[in-house]
């Protein structure tokens, strides 16, 4: 399964084909992403398929350092083979001068005639060798002057690497966790957020973009369109999404919140998640990749914005979100939701407008971190509607999941209007009740 991820604002027609790389503004560029089977445990035994199909930010990463390490390492041998040249071009250099001049010009003859002969002679050769002499002394001096240049060069180089590697910043500001040290990001920096959009509702897509504009304009989000798995169409693995689910646990917190308790009308049953349910969870499974990737790409805890088509955020939300994650810097959270139903009563108040959270429905809107992102795709195969497979979670303690009260975004139309998803535990509830809601 692959799948896409298309900027805000793109001039182009997303909703049936792939974009080609474009940059439209500094923070909007187009991703291909796919939606990768590698992902935890021994349910994950079909990744052998998909491994070399696939290549995640880190091992691109971890390439690019090689070739720089191998490019330096080329650089250094061939600094260290140009100052040997020019050692031994010095040694030949000293030796030439050392030797003596050319005394053949000494003749064996005894006779004045000879001897004035040998005088003329030695006097050209004399003459002749100080003018070699001198030659082959600028010459020297001409080569020592290009080879102290090129010593100098070398050294300059030496020095900017050594500087350059000085002033490369430290991972400072970092944490210690189970796996290591990771950067810390700061509330207040860009929020990276995907939007899941159907192909066939492109509306939705048009008519969210208005809404998150000013964040953008504003550097607070990086917004992209994720194509979401359309279940009707496409074959969803069951080792990412199981084809039925009990209504046990999601009737606990049902009886709590509607009228009549455990007289309500919703039972416990084992049903069947319809394709919309399943091509919803695994859209999800692919966000939380793309948060977890992300983040060990960059070596930082850098949450990710999770949106559905149907998001409705109030003016100037981004203000509140910021605020909020300020409140969670101690809490190490996994999970922040902006809209939400609430099943259960809070579990504490962190600060104003932040609660701890039980169990919570509906995944319109969503800040997730990557620590998160690991413990929800640990945890696959999805084993019920997504929504309650989050609060599942939370409740059991194995997902810390936060709220900000009120919520910032809220679905744009009522429960289950104009809805592409058919809800299968709408069987769970008995038709005695459900004629009298009707009625």
């Amino acid at each position: 399964l692959t799948n896409t991820q298309t900027p805000l604002n793109s001039d182009k027609d997303t909703h049936t084909q792939k974009m080609p790389l474009t940059l439209k503004g500094s923070r909007l560029v187009h991703i291909d992403v796919p939606l990768h089977l590698r992902l935890y445990g021994e349910r994950a035994k079909a990744r052998t398929t998909s491994e070399g199909e696939a290549r995640t930010d880190t091992e691109q990463q971890e390439q690019k350092q090689e070739q720089e390490q191998e490019q330096e390492q080329k650089q250094e041998q061939e600094q260290q083979q140009e100052q040997k040249k020019v050692d031994n071009e010095d040694e030949k250099e000293n030796w030439t001068s050392e030797q003596p001049p050319n005394s053949k010009a000494t003749s064996h003859k005894s006779t004045e005639e000879s001897a004035k002969s040998a005088k003329v002679k030695t006097k050209h050769a004399t003459k002749g060798d100080s003018k070699k002499a001198t030659a082959k002394h600028t010459k020297t001096e001409v080569k020592v002057k290009t080879k102290t240049k090129k010593a100098e060069k070398v050294e300059k180089a030496k020095k900017t690497k050594k500087a350059e590697k000085a002033e490369k910043p430290k991972a400072t500001e970092s944490k210690v966790t189970e796996k290591g040290t990771a950067k810390i990001w700061e509330p207040g920096s860009p929020i990276y957020c995907v939007v899941i959009n159907l192909d066939r509702r492109p509306e939705r897509w048009d008519a969210l973009q208005p809404l998150l504009k000013p964040s953008v304009d504003l550097g607070h989000l990086t917004v992209f369109r994720q194509r979401a798995m359309d279940g009707k169409k496409l074959s969803i693995p069951d080792c990412l999404v199981t084809e039925s689910w009990s209504t046990s646990k999601n009737w606990k917190y049902v009886t709590k919140v509607f009228e009549g308790g455990e007289q309500c009308g919703y039972t416990k049953r084992t049903l069947r998640l319809t394709s919309g349910e399943r091509g919803c969870a695994a859209s999800h499974i692919e966000a939380w990749w793309t948060c977890l990737s992300r983040s060990q790409s960059r070596n930082s805890n850098e949450p990710l914005l999770v949106l559905e088509d149907d998001a409705l955020p109030e003016a100037g939300f981004m203000k509140k979100v910021f605020e909020g994650l300020e409140a969670l810097k101690d809490e190490d959270p996994d999970l922040l939701y902006l809209g939400w139903s609430q099943a259960a009563p809070w579990r504490r108040q962190v600060a104003e407008g932040v609660f701890e959270a039980e169990y919570l429905w509906t995944t319109v809107a969503y800040i997730l971190w990557p620590r998160g992102a690991s413990l929800l795709l640990a945890q696959t195969p999805v084993d019920q509607p997504v929504d309650n497979y989050m609060a599942d979670m939370m409740a059991s303690g194995d997902l810390r999941g936060f709220a900000l009260v009120p919520e910032v975004v809220k679905q744009a139309k009522p429960w289950n209007v104009d809805n592409d998803i058919k809800h299968s535990d709408d069987k769970a509830w008995k038709k005695a009740t459900a004629e009298k809601e009707k009625s």
